[in-house]
C-alpha cells in the first residue's frame, strides 16, 4: 500500500504566495517562501519598508504549539523593524487563538 498526502502546508503556502494581495494591502518589497532563520524556515516573509509579516502556515487546526512556532519565529525577526505575526490555518483552537493575541499575533484563516 502506499500513502499519499493530500494538501500539504506547502501547498497552502504556496496558495497564499500566490494570493498575497487578498490578505494583505500594504506596499510589499518582497514576498518570499521558505525564508531561512537561524531557528528554521518561516513559510512566508513579507516585507515592507517599515515592517515583516512573519506567516506561520498550518494545513489542519492551529494549535498552541503552532502559536509558540510563530511566536520563535517573530522574536528572532526582532529589532529590526516592526514585527507582525499570523498563524494562517484553515481553522484554531480556542486556546491558541487566546495566546495569539495576548502576545500581539493573529490568525488568518487560509482554506484550501
Amino acid at each position: 500500500a502506499k500513502t499519499q498526502v493530500c494538501k500539504t502546508e506547502k501547498e497552502l503556502a504556496r496558495k497564499l504566495f500566490d494570493n498575497w494581495f487578498d490578505y494583505f494591502d500594504d506596499d510589499f518589497d518582497i514576498i518570499e517562501l521558505e525564508f531561512a532563520t537561524s531557528l528554521g524556515p518561516i513559510d512566508l516573509l513579507g516585507a515592507t519598508p517599515t515592517a515583516f509579516y512573519v506567516i506561520e502556515v498550518k494545513r489542519k487546526r492551529a494549535s498552541l504549539k503552532d502559536v509558540t512556532q510563530l511566536r520563535r519565529y517573530v522574536e528572532a525577526m526582532e529589532g529590526q523593524r516592526e514585527i507582525k505575526g499570523f498563524l494562517a490555518a484553515p481553522d484554531i483552537s480556542d486556546n491558541a487563538m487566546k495566546y495569539l493575541s495576548k502576545h500581539g499575533l493573529e490568525y488568518l484563516k487560509v482554506v484550501f
